[in-house]
């Protein structure tokens, strides 16, 4: 059941910790991998409200990384936060791509052609902001139970997802808004029978970790 009254959501968004693809600049959506030993040490607990509802999406690596931030909080499982399926490009580096015609043509486009024998980027945003939307719901439904008008948030998840939903929000160009692993964005957002709407938004990082 939605919560009637308007509600202030304080929402972070965390990009999961290093994988070792990650250090080797791959291309890395649909291959499940967990974190790097460097990966893991750079993660520390987040200085959040103890009454942050915490979520993640269900790859290891953001698992792992909500372990290290909230490690008292079990996450809600958002299963649409799955990175894009880079098809062909999966696990590979732009200099093993280099000689290849149909990487040469997604650059020149900007990197907004679909992924050869992947995910379309049209479906990656709709399951992104669907799982968006189910985190909201999720965060409401709590509020509405406790009464509460102010409510914080954190999520786990991957950096094309948190590029979708804050491009969404802001409505600027998706690549605005690419972070290094760790870094986050807080988001704050008034909510209302299932509307929101961007009140605030800013880029953290190592500020908000003890």
């Amino acid at each position: 059941m939605e919560y009637c009254s308007e509600i202030i959501i304080d929402l972070y968004l965390f990009r999961h910790g290093k994988t070792s693809a990650n250090e080797e600049k791959r291309y890395l959506g649909r291959t499940d991998v967990s974190l790097s030993h460097d990966g893991r040490v750079m993660l520390h607990r987040a200085k959040v409200p103890a009454d942050t509802i915490v979520f993640s999406g269900p790859m290891k690596r953001c698992l792992e990384t909500s372990e290290r931030m909230f490690p008292n909080t079990r996450p809600y499982i958002i299963d649409e936060w799955t990175e894009i399926d880079f098809g062909d490009f999966e696990m590979k580096t732009a200099a093993e791509l280099s000689s290849n015609p149909d990487y040469q043509k997604w650059i020149d486009s900007g990197g907004t052609l679909d992924f050869p024998n992947g995910e379309s980027l049209s479906q990656f945003r709709r399951r992104t902001l669907e799982g968006f939307r189910k985190c909201l719901t999720i965060i409401a439904s709590q509020a509405g139970g406790s009464g509460q008008r102010s409510v914080p948030g954190a999520a786990v998840l991957h950096g094309g997802n948190i590029m979708v939903i804050v491009s969404m929000l802001t409505g600027r160009d998706m690549y605005d808004f690419m972070l290094e692993n760790g870094e986050g964005i807080r988001l704050s957002l008034s909510y209302r029978d299932g509307s929101y709407q961007l009140l605030t938004s800013k880029i953290i990082s190592e500020s908000i970790m003890v």
